[in-house]
């Protein structure tokens, strides 16, 4: 989708740039502050139902973060509304809500909700309306950025995973779960021997259109769970069919999406110095490095196989424990987990201060405001969006 800016609540006040020009044409203004004052009407008559806050719009949907009525705290079901900004988007939008239909069941991209209730109603507004889950802890992006602003060194062992992440959510989009014959196949595995029946091409792959959701109990324990959002650009092939299979090959899919996530570990920063193959960055795991830059690669039959990365870079997560990387305490649990605290947790009350300050104690004259958030990482939504998390494009 196109850039995402964010709309207040009341959606009558917009961003400004630099020089003080509205981010948006009078017209998009226009359906904006129309689109999400019948979101609001409609959800102020219906009490199962709690309208919340405005996301963020595209030049082809508008988001909204909503919950059911009648909870409080964690366990409160928040949602993602997303509908297309006119008839001329709607296509769009219908685009998207079909590839996560295919997708349903891949925990490392986006996830529908079912709300029949919502939509069945008959006073809800015409035309098509996805509905997903809410994604708390905003993009790659805007974690890179508060990375950055600290001045902290990203772990290799958070990397690993969430290259992994990415990995998985490449490999559910050449084989959908819910694809035609695709129903007995694991999740995110990629079977030995096979080629994939069907292929989606997500088409607009990069560090704000992943998305953190939480941690849980097993694979992201340590690091949430990162998923891919915003499919409104995705193209979707049949490869049983002749002529769809001639145009995927002739386009080399797979190599689109293992490129696409290449960029989005170049958050790493340059590799390699040009024209050499040192790294640049002395504390990134040289096998890393050089299976991003595999990743990077614009011939094909050098790129790596996504089966053969998720079972390495699984088993670099399994054997790289703290204790593998000596005399390096930020690689360690408890620095990571602090680190996310700092960055992503804590970071929406707190300000995100370079590493070097957080020792040191605060002033009364001293004590940070809160943090003004970027909305498209923050909420992500997206398309589904969620979080906050507007998927941009570029």
């Amino acid at each position: 989708m196109s850039k995402y800016r964010h709309t207040d609540d009341d959606a009558d006040d917009f961003d400004m740039n630099d020089d003080g020009e509205d981010l948006f044409d009078a017209w998009e203004d226009e359906m904006v502050i129309q689109k999400t004052k019948e979101v609001k009407e409609y959800f102020s008559s219906n009490p199962n139902y709690v309208y919340e806050k405005s996301l963020g719009n595209g030049a082809n949907g508008i988001a909204w973060l909503c919950s059911r009525a009648g909870g409080a705290g964690p366990q409160t079901q928040k949602f993602v509304m997303k509908r297309a900004m006119d008839e001329e988007a709607d296509a769009g939008l219908e685009t998207e809500i079909q590839t996560l239909e295919l997708l349903t069941g891949s925990p490392h991209n986006l996830q529908m909700v079912t709300l029949a209730d919502l939509l069945g109603s008959k006073d809800f507004p015409s035309g098509p309306t996805l509905i997903t889950e809410y994604l708390p802890n905003g993009t790659l992006g805007r974690l890179l950025e508060r990375l950055n602003k600290r001045g902290s060194t990203v772990p290799n062992r958070l990397l690993w995973r969430v290259f992994l992440c990415l990995i998985k959510a490449c490999i559910a989009l050449a084989h959908p779960p819910q694809w035609p014959g695709n129903d007995k196949l694991p999740p995110e595995v990629w079977p030995a021997g096979t080629d994939p029946t069907a292929h989606i091409c997500h088409s607009d792959l990069h560090i704000e259109n992943v998305v953190f959701g939480e941690l849980d109990g097993s694979e992201h324990d340590l690091v949430p769970i990162l998923k891919v959002i915003d499919f409104g650009c995705a193209d979707r092939y049949d490869l049983k069919d002749e002529q769809q299979k001639k145009e995927y090959e002739s386009l080399k899919i797979d190599h689109t999406n293992v490129f696409s996530m290449g960029c989005c570990k170049t958050f790493a920063g340059a590799l390699f110095e040009k024209g050499s193959s040192q790294i640049t960055n002395p504390k990134l795991d040289s096998d890393l490095a050089v299976l991003v830059a595999r990743c990077l690669s614009d011939e094909v039959a050098t790129q790596p196989n996504l089966r053969n990365m998720a079972i390495g870079t699984a088993t670099a997560i399994r054997v790289r424990t703290e204790a593998h990387y000596v005399g390096r305490p930020e690689e360690t649990d408890e620095s990571i987990r602090q680190l996310l605290k700092a960055v992503m947790f804590d970071a929406e009350t707190k300000e995100v201060k370079p590493a070097t300050e957080e020792a040191k104690p605060e002033t009364e004259e001293a004590k940070p405001e809160s943090e003004e958030v970027n909305p498209a990482s923050d909420t992500v939504m997206a398309d589904s969006e969620q979080g906050d998390g507007l998927g941009k494009s570029k």
